[in-house]
């Protein structure tokens, strides 16, 4: 039977290249074993696995279906970006995402009792487990998990082939004048996150708060002893203005995390100066930027503009040395971008990162080392 399931399996993945060369171009980073010690399919990343028990019951659209499904799994890093979470509510989340890709994409079809969401499945993996995970989970069933961990001296030399994988097949599914079938948005979204900064934003910060010394006195002494010259870094006085969004979209439980990562920062870096404001489509303050401010009560509830805030930065002189926005940037966006840097602070499931028209985007509201 498993020569005849690999020789059905090699057929596959030549139609899927010849007439879905998105897809295609991604099954030639895969590596593919035919194996009986699997229940179904499954994947680690790397390795795709098919059980030739269950391909042999598969209509051959179904099997090139399961092929992709797997696929996607690995392309967009679905194992390794699993971290701490549930894996099996991981899983369903998964694959609710991938098989909201495949269906509609022609001679594609998904094996019965595939993980359906019609109204998650545009979303990012990351932000269908927040769903499923906040009491939305539909009932969903799943009958076995396909996502194996991956071997971690595997993952980073897994990600960086998967992203060129990626890069690859988009420029020649453009080339050939197709995309990756009728569901394109959600592949473009998981693409997307894929593509922003994997750091967590207090990591992004320490670009603004430390400096380095530059000179023959500046390695740092704790290290030269077992052979490092490494820098030292000196912390230097930070004036920084916050905005934190309390407009309607924005729930409780957001906003208490922007709250707690606020007085976080300000409890490690005590050289940071400044003020915050409480903004929806106005901002109210300024107050103190000081951990016995922060627990002000909260003012908003309105809609969102971004544009109050940075009009007053932009009277500001000289301007501070960064501005910090703590938001779902779901709002009006001002016009021009100001003098000072911008980070904006996002949880998951917030705006994507090129839908904002300046400053640097990064995610807060994974535990350290998280997607």
């Amino acid at each position: 039977m498993s020569t005849a399931v690999e020789a059905r399996v090699k057929a596959a993945r030549r139609w899927v290249l010849k007439f879905q060369p998105f897809f295609g171009t991604l099954a030639l980073f895969a590596e593919w074993r035919v194996d009986e010690s699997v229940q179904t399919a499954a994947t680690d990343g790397r390795t795709i696995w098919i059980s030739p028990s269950y391909a042999a019951g598969l209509t051959a659209s179904q099997l090139a279906g399961l092929l992709v499904h797997e696929l996607l799994h690995c392309a967009l890093e679905h194992s390794a970006r699993r971290k701490f979470r549930d894996p099996i509510r991981w899983n369903i989340a998964a694959d609710i995402v991938v098989n909201g890709m495949i269906e509609g994409v022609r001679g594609l079809e998904l094996p019965s009792g595939s993980v359906r969401d019609y109204d998650l499945q545009g979303l990012s993996v990351e932000e269908v487990y927040e769903q499923i995970s906040t009491g939305k989970d539909r009932g969903h069933e799943l009958l076995l998990v396909d996502l194996v961990s991956p071997p971690a001296s595997n993952v980073a030399s897994s990600q960086s082939s998967w992203a060129a994988a990626r890069a690859q097949a988009t420029i020649i599914a453009h080339r050939r004048g197709v995309g990756w079938g009728s569901n394109g948005a959600g592949v473009s979204r998981e693409l997307t996150l894929l593509a922003e900064p994997q750091l967590p934003w207090n990591a992004l910060l320490w670009q603004f708060v430390v400096r380095s010394q530059h000179d023959y006195v500046g390695f740092d002494r704790r290290f030269v002893g077992r052979g490092l010259y490494l820098e030292a870094l000196q912390p230097v006085p930070l004036r920084v203005e916050v905005a934190i969004d309390t407009s309607g979209s924005v729930d409780e439980r957001q906003l208490a995390a922007f709250l707690a990562e606020l007085e976080s920062l300000l409890a490690i870096h005590t050289d940071i100066q400044g003020q915050f404001y409480f903004a929806d489509a106005e901002i109210y303050g300024p107050f103190s930027l000081t951990q016995a401010a922060l627990r002000e009560r909260p003012i908003g509830g309105g809609g969102t503009s971004f544009e109050p805030f940075f009009a007053k930065v932009g009277d500001m002189h000289p301007p501070p040395d960064l501005c910090l926005y703590f938001t779902d940037g779901y709002g009006t966006f001002p016009t021009d971008a100001p003098r000072a840097p911008v980070m904006w602070i996002v949880p998951e499931g917030g705006l994507p990162a090129p839908e904002f028209p300046f400053g640097q985007v990064a995610r807060m509201g994974a535990p350290s080392g998280g997607f």
